[in-house]
């Protein structure tokens, strides 16, 4: 109660106050600039107009200008410095360096030393003088209303929408002048758009008259369609990417442009795409390849004559070297002689050799030999044979919440076997905090030791012909095999685990990646468990959790099908992105036609069917405000004689990216309350066999690279059958009863290629709670939060 009291008056004075604090640094005649709002606009996008704001108010966190109130308060203690005196402090140091460069004549080092420091100390005095003291630095100047920026946001709002096809718009704008803060308010009228009426083409080059003839259902120009300046410049785009496809190696934009004509009556606009011939020529050169040549770039041995040229295919091979066969390289080749250039072909070989691995350096382009003749080059650089790489780090993972220690050492083979393989092997020692479940301790360390061997080939192991193999080229395809072997030391027990699968991976068109296993085997084994550990399975067992049983020998056999879809994906976090992914598995795949268990007793066995889909989008708000959500959810069955998940396959809740005011892996299932073990303070990890989860959180980068978070998770995981949990069993009447509530507030490290984060999480609602004090209230602040640290946005 406390906690919330001092809470809510805090804000309440930061809200009351904000307004007096930006303002007691103005002068007499100034006014901040406020809020700025369009009113009118009826079809055309307001977020849109609001780009061409001259102006844009200071920075703004829950209602406040914290940046602002930084650089007032650096202001403050800076006017009340002195400049004379600064400027004859600076002096003096000045006339002392003078006088030690003069004494160290002859000493060239110390001269050196003395003249660096000098300047330094110079560069820092200037810079606090003409930007001021470092709190000014980082925080942000008042913006202060000015009227001509004013006028200037009417004329870009204005030439906007005339871009928008609305010629008789018209912009306005009133002032509010209030408590030293001035709101402006556009006031829009569009009037009648207008609209694409006649199109016509006007070329004396009958092929490109044909070609765009041809394909004019692609155009973007449609009669009926509002007149639109940015289409006009995609359309422009797309001839020249139509005839870059088609031959004209010589075309450029510039050929094409475009005649607008509004007089029609009827508010119809007439336009006119206009292709240009060259200078002297009475049309546009269509050019073809002639030959292609590819340089591989394999050096040549001291005392070894010339390596002759190689032919297959219609490809020239120069300094090909013996690790590479013809017959594969050329495989990613799309360009052949006699035929059509095209822009695309040429991109799309230069995609393909990069994706093999195999090259360091890779160059295409085209020489023009005759008026409609090309030479198609490729020059690349093979990379090293034989490397080794060996990685020192820290790990933070979603699945747990300390820093993980890790040592991995990498030895690759490149192109051993001739075929552009890549052979690895790789090693791994890592440390990790988990939760202690037999000991006093609210953690205990776990180590883990590992190998794994992986043969990859950049194409589909499987028995087609030659042709087929070069069309599916176009899906990138990957075809890996890999054994891996991890052991794990764990305070409670050690456990060994052997995994080997066959994969396929391939992309489409269309932004979609998919990763196919046909077949993969796990075999794991758990022993040395400590007697407390003994019974605490024991007692699950007692309860009818056969959670016991996930810790013995066992072995199971994979089938599974993973796919995600991407859009707009960028490194830039003010462009919008979504993902969307989903795994269909299956195991004992083997089990179901094949009885093994007379080849192994002793091994369980598992089967089961597993379904997981998730999808997330980041939506942009403003520049550097970010709302982004996610929403996953997945379902998984086991069936068969043992009707038992391997561990792994079970879901978990309470982490680093979903449900953030629970710890890892101690929500749920359902309302189920776990007791804590005695001595441990902490109860066994929960498990469930559904799971329904979402977040949603807004972020706002604050200055440089810190960025704040504020979040709301909700979720929970159910099981489907009692296992001795019967309040853990999904039921469709009452399980939104059960969906936990979690709010919190995040910090944001962003160093663009890496994002450090550090969350705080509290319950909202907890079901595993009596119905009646479920719901937290007034006692949110009252626990302790849950914090986690993590590597990249949640979602």
């Amino acid at each position: 109660m406390q906690h919330t009291y001092y809470l809510s008056l805090l804000i309440g004075i930061i809200f009351f106050q904000s307004g007096c604090i930006a303002t007691r640094l103005l002068q007499e005649d100034e006014y901040l600039l406020g809020k700025q709002q369009i009113q009118g606009a009826q079809k055309v996008s307001k977020h849109a107009l609001t780009q061409y704001y001259q102006q844009q108010p200071n920075t703004k966190w829950l209602g406040a200008p914290f940046l602002l109130w930084v650089y007032q308060s650096g202001k403050c203690s800076f006017d009340k410095v002195d400049k004379v005196s600064v400027q004859r402090r600076t002096a003096q140091m000045e006339t002392k360096f003078e006088a030690k460069i003069a004494a160290a004549a002859g000493d060239e080092r110390r001269l050196k030393r003395l003249k660096k420091k000098r300047d330094k100390k110079r560069k820092r005095r200037e810079r606090y003088l003409q930007e001021g003291n470092l709190l000014m630095r980082r925080g942000e100047l008042p913006v202060i209303y000015s009227p001509r920026q004013r006028v200037a946001t009417e004329l870009h709002l204005l030439a906007y929408l005339y871009a928008k096809g609305y010629f008789n718009a018209q912009v306005s704008s009133v002032v509010k002048l209030r408590d030293r803060q001035a709101a402006i308010t556009y006031q829009i009228k569009e009037n009648q758009p207008y609209l694409l009426g006649e199109l016509r083409l006007n070329t004396s080059d009958k092929a490109i008259a044909k070609l765009l003839q041809d394909h004019r259902w692609q155009s973007l120009l449609r009669k009926g369609d509002a007149y639109d300046q940015e289409v006009l410049y995609q359309e422009r785009e797309r001839i020249y990417e139509l005839l870059s496809n088609h031959g004209y190696f010589s075309f450029n934009r510039q050929y094409i442009r475009f005649t607008v004509d509004t007089t029609a009556a009827d508010n119809s606009v007439l336009v006119e795409t206009v292709i240009d011939l060259p200078v002297d020529k009475k049309a546009h050169p269509v050019f073809h390849i002639t030959r292609v040549e590819w340089d591989v770039g394999v050096a040549q041995e001291e005392g070894v004559t010339k390596e002759q040229d190689v032919y297959h295919n219609d490809i020239v091979f120069s300094r090909l070297g013996r690790q590479f066969r013809p017959s594969v390289l050329a495989r990613n080749v799309t360009l052949r002689p006699s035929q059509v250039y095209s822009k695309r072909a040429l991109i799309e070989t230069q995609r393909r050799i990069a994706r093999l691995g195999s090259f360091r350096y890779i160059h295409t382009d085209c020489d023009v030999i005759d008026s409609n003749e090309l030479v198609s080059r490729i020059y690349t650089n093979p990379a090293d044979q034989f490397q080794c790489s060996n990685e020192l780090g820290l790990q933070i993972s979603h699945n747990h919440w300390l820093p993980k220690p890790f040592h991995k050492l990498s030895l690759k083979s490149n192109n051993l076997f001739r075929r552009l393989e890549v052979l690895e092997l790789k090693t791994h020692i890592g440390i990790e905090g988990v939760a202690a479940l037999t000991t006093k301790q609210s953690t205990v360390s776990s180590q883990t030791y590992g190998t794994d061997l992986s043969l990859s080939w950049p194409q589909f192991l499987l028995p087609l012909r030659a042709t087929t193999h070069t069309r599916l080229e176009r899906l990138y395809p990957v075809t890996k095999l890999l054994l891996d072997y991890k052991y794990t030391r764990h305070p409670d027990y050690k456990q060994s685990t052997v995994t080997s699968f066959v994969r396929y991976d391939w992309q489409d068109q269309s932004r979609g990646a998919y990763v196919f296993t046909p077949l993969g085997i796990e075999l794991t084994d758990t022993w040395d468990r400590s007697d407390e550990f003994e019974a605490n399975l024991e007692k699950l067992r007692g309860q009818g959790n056969r959670l016991y049983k996930t810790f013995k020998p066992s072995w199971v056999t994979l089938l599974s099908l993973k796919g995600t879809f991407c859009g707009n994906a960028t490194s830039s976090a003010d462009l919008p992105y979504f993902l969307l992914t989903f795994l269909f598995e299956s195991g004992g795949v083997l089990q179901n036609f094949i009885d093994l268990r007379k080849m192994m007793p002793k091994l369980a066995y598992h089967q089961y069917i597993r379904f997981d889909m998730g999808y997330s989008q980041r939506i942009p708000m403003r520049s550097g405000t970010i709302f982004a959500y996610c929403i996953n959810t997945g379902i998984t069955h086991a069936y068969g004689r043992e009707k038992l998940l391997p561990y792994s396959r079970y879901y978990f809740l309470g982490k680093s990216n979903g449900m953030r005011a629970w710890s890892p892996r101690s929500l749920g299932p359902g309302s189920y309350s776990a007791p804590e073990e005695s001595g441990s303070g902490r109860s066994i990890e929960q498990i469930g066999t559904l799971l329904l989860q979402g977040s949603v959180e807004l972020r706002q980068r604050l200055v440089g690279l810190v960025e704040v978070a504020c979040f709301v998770d909700a979720g929970n995981i159910w099981t489907l059958s009692d296992d001795g949990c019967q309040s853990g069993q999904f039921s469709i009447r009452d399980f939104y009863k059960e969906i936990a509530l979690g709010v919190g507030v995040g910090l944001r490290l962003n160093f663009r290629l890496l994002v450090l984060r550090l969350d705080a999480g509290f319950k909202l609602y907890d079901p595993a709670k009596s119905l009646g004090k479920r719901f937290v209230g007034r006692r949110l602040f009252s626990d302790h939060p849950v914090s986690h640290i993590g590597i990249d946005y949640p979602f």
